[in-house]
């Protein structure tokens, strides 16, 4: 038994190797033909890639952290003459829900700062100065237990001190040359003094916090004579100050909605009755028309039926070379099925062939794919990259890509090809 089954093995193997030594003596005889179907296909492939590399990077916003199904941002909705609704909210916001709701674990305040002076000054060196715009933001340090930004040096503890504050690797490299820089110091705005007490692993793309420094929170009470006003006013916001919250298990986003009202009620002065709020999912938050980036669904769905559509257009054409094809090798197949081969032998013959240059194609494709990454890059303003050692997903997208183009582009030739007598 087992001897036979080896001999099936090693039968199957050789028919393999005939199917591929003769669909590459067909290719090579056919080369203008083999050409252009290669290089068409690697083009809609190609533009499928980098479709796949933009959908995936605006559907993956935020996804990644481990909590970030019970996770929230508290977004304001004003109604006046119009609605508007925003992303922000009020500096005590934070504060109150903790102190107000037990099924939130968490609540952290985080307000963005655009316009940062650093100045480095160590010791025999020249100070160096750097103009900063949009790195910077003040941070509870409830943040970080809320979000996965993990710290490879420092602590936490120390954060909640005044005029504390945390870097990436990134921001540490450039001001120090080191990652290595708790205790070293700068100077913000020609003013204040601050310590680095963390490091911060190096932040992904797909997060709406792109921040590379956090400074404390009660940096503000320290370093403004406005800051205790500007902590306890309800009735406006400043900056990009934003509110997000954790959930313990087995609470949602509907519960906190629904609580809103007496919320309102309790803290809000009369004046801004107008306001509403609302507890949106974190991991709808990029696309949300009004709380995200801009970004919309729709625009996804419509990269990927045109990715779809230009896939299709190359399958089309190249069922419609292969059929006109078949006409010059109709003498080929009769011959053939004269030496004894079947149809279905014959069929199994044109989809190797088909593989073969879909092979081809993918190869030439992320080629393509690669030199066309900066371009998307600058057209889109994100930071896309084509990591073929570490990007698993996209071997998974490519495979289930070619074997359906295999089948479209391979199977209807195949028949019609295998049908000649």
């Amino acid at each position: 038994m087992e001897e036979s089954n080896g001999r099936d093995v090693l039968l199957l193997f050789a028919m393999i190797q005939n199917y591929i030594t003769v669909a590459l003596r067909n290719l090579r005889r056919n080369l203008s033909y083999t050409l252009l179907n290669v290089f068409g296909l690697a083009l809609s492939i190609a533009c499928s890639i980098l479709i796949f590399l933009l959908v995936r990077q605006h559907l993956s916003f935020d996804a990644w952290h481990s909590k970030s199904d019970r996770i929230a941002l508290i977004g304001t909705e004003s109604r006046r003459e119009t609605v508007d609704k925003m992303p922000l909210t009020p500096f005590p916001m934070s504060t109150a829900l903790r102190q107000e709701y037990s099924f939130l674990e968490k609540t952290a305040m985080v307000s963005g700062r655009s316009n940062s002076l650093i100045t480095i000054a160590e010791q025999g060196v020249a100070p160096v100065k750097f103009k900063e715009e949009d790195i910077r933001a003040v941070a509870e340090p409830e943040l970080f237990d809320i979000f996965d930004l993990p710290l490879v040096q420092g602590s936490l503890a120390d954060f909640r001190e005044p005029y504390t504050a945390l870097l990436t690797e990134k921001l540490a490299r450039k001001y120090y040359g080191t990652t290595d820089a708790v205790g070293k110091t700068f100077k913000l705005n020609a003013q204040f003094d601050f310590r680095v007490v963390g490091i911060l692993r190096d932040i992904p793309d797909n997060t709406a916090l792109q921040y590379q420094m956090y400074t404390s929170w009660k940096t503000m009470v320290a370093a403004d004579s406005n800051a205790r006003f500007m902590l306890e006013n309800w009735g406006g916001i400043q900056g990009s100050t934003q509110c997000y919250v954790l959930f313990r298990e087995g609470h949602s986003a509907a519960e906190l909605e629904s609580a809103f009202t007496s919320f309102k009620e309790k803290y809000f002065h009369p004046e801004v009755k107008n306001w509403y709020y609302h507890a949106v999912p974190l991991t709808s938050v990029h696309l949300d028309p009004d709380y995200g980036s801009g970004t919309s669904e729709s625009y996804l769905w419509t990269l990927s039926l045109i990715g779809l559509f230009l896939l299709l257009t190359a399958c089309v054409n190249f069922v419609n070379m292969a059929t006109a094809q078949a006409l010059n090798r109709a003498r080929e197949v009769g011959v053939r099925k004269t030496m004894g081969s079947t149809r279905g032998q014959l069929f199994w013959q044109f989809m190797a062939e088909t593989s073969l240059i879909v092979l081809t194609a993918t190869g030439l494709s992320l080629l393509l794919a690669r030199l066309g990454v900066p371009f998307l890059n600058d057209l889109t303003g994100l930071n896309l990259t084509l990591d073929f050692s570490r990007d698993t997903l996209l071997y998974g997208f490519l495979a289930v890509l070619m074997l359906v183009v295999v089948f479209l582009a391979g199977a209807y030739p195949g028949v019609v090809q295998s049908g000649f007598r």
